[in-house]
């Protein structure tokens, strides 16, 4: 099996993971925090499509109107940028990698899930529901 994981550094400072629960509750991680300065950083496309972005909702996935807690977020930047990560599977089998999508490839993939699944904003659905 491979692994993938991104770690992001926000403008207060704080370096967190793309995250995978919709309770998650962000936290200084001194784990994190050496992990993230060991890194390699990200290519040039990527690095300029999320730097310096403002982070206006994060998208979680849901199966049979339950979280799919083997699905990472999908984190919607203010310039219409969504990043998620694919972040394990057999080797040679699949994609580890950051995933980025424009607006129209983030709908196109809502429009593509089969009738079980769903992806739910944190803003607009999930904080107002709990």
């Amino acid at each position: 099996m491979q692994e993938f994981f991104a770690y992001l550094k926000l403008s207060n400072g704080l370096i967190v993971e793309v995250p995978q629960y919709s309770d998650l509750e962000l936290n200084e991680n001194a784990e994190r925090s050496r992990i993230f300065e060991d890194a390699k950083i990200p290519n040039k496309d990527c690095k300029k499509r999320i730097e310096n972005q403002k982070i206006i909702d994060i998208h979680f996935c849901y199966y049979d109107n339950e979280q799919d807690f083997d699905s990472k977020a999908y984190i919607e930047l203010e310039n219409g940028t969504y990043f998620t990560e694919e972040n394990r599977g057999p080797q040679g089998l699949t994609y580890i990698d950051l995933e980025m999508l424009s607006k129209s490839e983030f709908e196109k993939r809502i429009a593509e899930l089969d009738e079980e699944s769903e992806i739910k904003s944190y803003l607009a659905e999930i904080k107002n529901v709990c």
